[in-house]
């Protein structure tokens, strides 16, 4: 962007400033020196950059000359410079030459600085504010009524001091920028904020039709609820008993709207009234929901009392109770369950409560519910437990919990994953789920289980940790059995080709082909995984016998010269003292591997059948 030659634009100056060089904006002084902006859009970026610093003088001495190229006709702009040269300052780029600003062509050149016309607040604050984008676009944005929100009122925040733009913007009004007005405030509405009840009464006495809803369905009724009212309340309530019930465009009622925005001497009015408390919105949430979500016990009690339904779902198929146990709001939950709030009610996926509390680690919660007789082993649709929800979610503490009151470890679902599988899953990329992986073993699940969905040779653990080796190492400690790994079908022969992953054009059914079983050489043939053959076999051969590797292991481990020790270790027969060590572990059991510190024997042997010191 040449600034010298833009046709048209805005110059800002501070101070003395020197001529900006042809190069781009951003490589300029810090403080903005005279410069022809290209368009008039760029002012607000030189502020939000900080292009109109401070430079080397104080603000008493800053200058900002606006130019303004073109027949633009701006209201509020002093007279043309070329009628009054004598009280107008020229712009940097014309003091040279004032024949420019003074001939024939159409320019105006203002200086806009400290002077009792034009008073440094309009347009410099002691504090200098940074550029806002969001204060630039309201100038273009309509002034119409927000839309509503049905949260808690906030105090307003304190009005920020006026940056520079606004106050130009505000002294110098332009048909450039035209800011819409603000629409007049209904009488009515402004009753209601106010709370002025005798205005209202006045209105009711005039014959004014206070029960007629605006565009959004909204009655003055629902105003005062929704501003919480509740002298203007009564009196709409009894004026229109009636409109008590009725609803929004979005079907909220003045029940749903008190309880949203927490007044509770409306709402407590309103149930006191005869109002209905279990009319629900569009998405079926019903004032007690909505009390749960803003985690309003008092609002709850109130709405229990005037018997509010506790089990009504919403169109997730999510309860109260739910909506409390995710928030692990015990005060809320303990209202809701004393109020008939079923702990075993399921939403549209089959999840209970206490389901929730493990999937999202709400450890009190989980305990409350558990007290009430919830089911340990609940399982959603899709046959996940709640035990595998906390493993896949890293919940520790809640798996510790749900396995000290007997979950089952070896509850599948429905692809056939346990628990386990998806610990150790995780544990490729946080080393944190070896303490749940243990707590898992320690409570019986199967190290060695197989997923049925996706067959393998070999344990599925092993499947999901060999990306990594310290994992890897880990589960093999605990007695996962590595033998299956180096029983390949194929042996020293011909291995047909990798399975390729199944099309799903394929003009067989996918039900008709039933799932064949992966050899443990065929999965590390697969790329993310065959830069790592040569690590991952030279690990399980820690844990093995005599064993032969297959020709394909052979290629692997043949495809880099560092492997070559790898083969060489492979090689019968394995060294005595190391297969001593497979029978005692094989004696004593996986289940009770952890117990080889109990054994009658020397400290060093105990460390060496616990692969502690592998030399």
């Amino acid at each position: 962007m040449n600034l010298s030659s833009s046709p048209a634009g805005i110059c800002l100056a501070s101070g003395e400033p020197e001529p900006l060089s042809s190069g781009d904006l951003p490589t300029c002084r810090p403080w903005l020196t005279s410069s022809w902006v290209k368009n008039v859009t760029l002012l607000p970026i030189c502020l939000s950059r900080g292009w109109l610093g401070r430079g080397t003088r104080g603000w008493g001495e800053v200058n900002l000359i606006v130019v303004l190229y073109g027949h633009l006709n701006l209201p509020g702009l002093p007279p043309r410079a070329k009628n009054n040269p004598e009280t107008q300052q020229l712009c940097p780029a014309h003091r040279e030459d004032p024949a420019i600003c003074f001939g024939s062509e159409p320019c105006v050149c203002l200086s806009v600085s400290p002077s009792p016309a034009l008073p440094p607040s309009s347009f410099l604050p002691e504090a200098m504010t940074r550029f806002s984008y969001a204060e630039y676009f309201s100038l273009f944005h309509s002034c119409s009524a927000p839309s509503r929100s049905t949260a808690p009122p906030e105090s307003s925040p304190a009005r920020a001091p006026m940056g520079l733009f606004q106050g130009v913007m505000q002294k110098y009004s332009s048909s450039l920028f035209q800011t819409s007005q603000l629409a007049p405030v209904d009488p009515l509405i402004k009753a209601i904020k106010n709370g002025d009840e005798e205005a209202l009464k006045t209105m009711i006495k005039e014959g004014k039709n206070l029960a007629e809803p605006n565009k959004e369905g909204w009655l003055p009724l629902h105003e005062a609820a929704y501003y919480g009212q509740l002298g203007c309340l009564k009196v709409l309530q009894q004026a229109y008993p009636g409109t008590i019930d009725q609803r929004t465009l979005q079907e909220e009622t003045a029940v749903y709207l008190a309880t949203c925005r927490g007044h509770l001497d409306c709402l407590l009015s309103l149930l006191q009234a005869g109002a209905e408390p279990d009319i629900s919105n569009k998405s079926r949430e019903t004032p007690l929901y909505k009390a749960c979500e803003r985690k309003n016990a008092e609002a709850v009690k109130i709405l229990v009392q005037h018997n509010a339904d506790t089990n009504h779902r919403c169109n997730r198929g999510w309860t109260a109770l739910h909506e409390s146990v995710s928030r692990n709001d015990l005060e809320v939950m303990e209202i809701l369950v004393n109020g008939g709030a079923k702990v075993e009610s399921k939403n549209a996926y089959g999840i209970t409560p206490l389901f929730v509390a493990a999937q999202s680690g709400q450890l009190e919660a989980l305990r409350f519910l558990a007290k009430y007789g919830a089911d340990i082993n609940t399982q959603a649709s899709d046959s996940a437990s709640a035990l595998y929800e906390a493993c896949k979610n890293e919940h520790e503490e809640v798996v510790e919990f749900l396995l000290l009151q007997g979950a089952d470890a070896n509850k599948t679902n429905k692809d056939g994953l346990l628990p386990l599988h998806i610990a150790s899953k995780k544990g490729n990329y946080r080393h944190g789920c070896l303490r749940t992986m243990q707590l898992l073993l320690d409570h019986g699940a199967n190290i060695d289980a197989y997923i049925a969905t996706h067959p393998t040779a070999f344990p599925a653990t092993i499947m999901f940790a060999m990306k990594c080796l310290s994992l890897l190492k880990f589960l093999m400690d605990l007695g996962c059995d590595g033998e299956p790994c180096f029983s390949c079908l194929y042996g020293n022969g011909p291995h047909p080709p990798a399975p390729q992953p199944s099309s799903r054009f394929n003009d067989a059914p996918v039900s008709d082909k039933e799932p064949s079983v992966v050899q443990f050489c065929e999965f590390v043939s697969a790329p993310e995984v065959s830069r790592w053959a040569g690590p991952i076999i030279d690990v399980l051969l820690d844990y093995v016998g005599n064993v032969q590797l297959c020709s394909r292991l052979k290629e692997h481990i043949d495809s880099f010269e560092d492997w070559a020790v790898i083969k060489e270790k492979a090689e019968p027969p394995r060294p005595l003292a190391h297969l001593c060590r497979l029978r005692v572990r094989k004696a004593i059991g996986k289940y009770r591997i952890k117990l080889l510190d109990t054994l009658p024997l020397p400290g060093r042997l105990i460390r060496y059948l616990k692969y502690e010191n592998t030399q």
